[in-house]
């Protein structure tokens, strides 16, 4: 049973990035974005996610979600600067002391958002 895709940046032949996406019933999850560090800052990881977020709205979600660790500050901030919200924190289970940040995009403008 497929759960989701993974989307890849490329340059030449080499992969520079990737992203995961988790389908959900009304979303899609964004469970994983690494880019390589020579290529960190080239905006590869805002366009896979721009990418997962398109490939979101034509399969009819109504919004992207992600979660991340507290202690990722860029990254909260990239993905607040790319129209993410938080939703709510928890601690992470698998790691005693940590932190994961949720957020939650709106990909359909909705009455309550």
């Amino acid at each position: 049973m497929e759960r989701g895709d993974v989307l890849l940046a490329c340059e030449a032949e080499a992969v520079v990035g990737l992203l995961a996406i988790e389908r959900g019933d009304d979303h899609h999850l964004i469970f994983s974005v690494a880019v390589h560090p020579a290529s960190a800052g080239k905006g590869i990881g805002p366009r896979l996610i721009a990418e997962a977020e398109h490939r979101a709205r034509v399969a009819g979600k109504v919004r992207m979600t992600l979660y991340t660790n507290a202690l990722m500050s860029r990254n909260i901030a990239l993905y607040r600067k790319l129209g993410y919200r938080e939703t709510g924190r928890r601690p992470n289970m698998a790691r005693q002391g940590s932190t994961i940040v949720d957020m939650e995009k709106m990909l359909v403008e909705t009455p309550d958002h």
